[in-house]
């Protein structure tokens, strides 16, 4: 297993992340907790979709600020076994569209459409 900051694997797969931009949920999206995990739904396309995860809803509430991902993995701690949790929570997000990462050149929040 290797460092969190790294861009090394974490955890079994050989995942490879690279942990360093700000985070912030799409405003675009919206998401209400379920026993489950999360409902989500994206306005601009009328896409309702469901994220199974017992890590999504605390990390969503966490994101009430935008965050780095390293204060989302110290913050989380308590909710995870793992911090490659919240690194595998933070890219299915990513991926749905349910969050955003800047990267490091701008403000904390702003997106990087560039």
């Amino acid at each position: 297993m290797a460092c969190v900051v790294s861009t090394k694997s974490i955890g079994a797969g050989g995942n490879t992340t690279a942990i360093s931009a700000y985070v912030s949920i799409n405003p675009d999206v919206s998401y209400r907790q379920e026993a489950f995990g999360a409902l989500c739904y994206r306005f601009s396309s009328r896409e309702l979709f469901l994220i199974s995860s017992s890590v999504v809803i605390p990390l969503l509430d966490a994101l009430k600020k935008p965050k780095d991902e390293m204060e989302l993995i110290a913050e989380l701690g308590h909710v995870t076994k793992t911090p490659a949790q919240v690194v595998s929570a933070l890219a299915a997000l990513t991926k749905a569209g349910v969050i955003f990462r800047a990267n490091e050149t701008t403000n904390k929040g702003e997106r990087d459409d560039d």
